[in-house]
């Protein structure tokens, strides 16, 4: 999937939450620092997703300027891009337990920049709760991906929270 397609996209899901964003619309401004999130995560594994990178190697601003993004939660992009990133291989290896017919090369980048946003923030670095991570993934998914990759991504994160739920 190219990424002008993904920032067209990204577009779509910026849209749907109203043009006339203000501070009083916090969930807004968190959807999209999490669609940013995922296209910044979509553009650095693009080619490569097992080269070794760290948030101080991305330039991120370029690369949200391109997208035109919009205004997005700077402190929570910065903190949850740099967890994500020491946190990959924990994330990556959720991703493995829950798909093993799915080898994680062969999923779809943007799918699998969705899941790793998610797994962190609902189950890794735990910085919402594990149905908003899971819901959020969900509706953003239905923007980004096709209703077979959305629900793949529903499929594997269901998995991902019943073994949380019983641990």
């Amino acid at each position: 999937m190219p990424l002008s397609y993904l920032i067209k996209s990204a577009h779509a899901v910026d849209s749907t939450n109203n043009a006339n964003i203000s501070i009083k619309q916090p969930e807004h401004i968190v959807r999209r620092t999490r669609v940013a999130l995922i296209i910044v995560l979509y553009t650095i594994f693009f080619e490569d997703i097992k080269k070794e990178i760290s948030a101080a190697d991305i330039n991120y601003k370029e690369i949200l300027r391109t997208a035109n993004v919009g205004k997005i939660k700077e402190s929570r992009f910065n903190e949850s891009l740099k967890a994500i990133i020491e946190d990959l291989h924990k994330i990556d290896e959720i991703i493995k337990n829950h798909a093993p017919k799915r080898p994680i090369e062969e999923i779809d980048k943007v799918v699998l920049s969705i899941l790793r946003v998610s797994i962190f923030e609902g189950f890794v670095g735990k910085t919402v709760p594990p149905k908003v991570a899971i819901n959020e993934a969900l509706e953003i998914s239905k923007e980004l991906a096709s209703l077979n990759q959305t629900q793949f991504i529903s499929g594997l994160l269901g998995a991902v929270f019943s073994e949380h739920k019983e641990n």
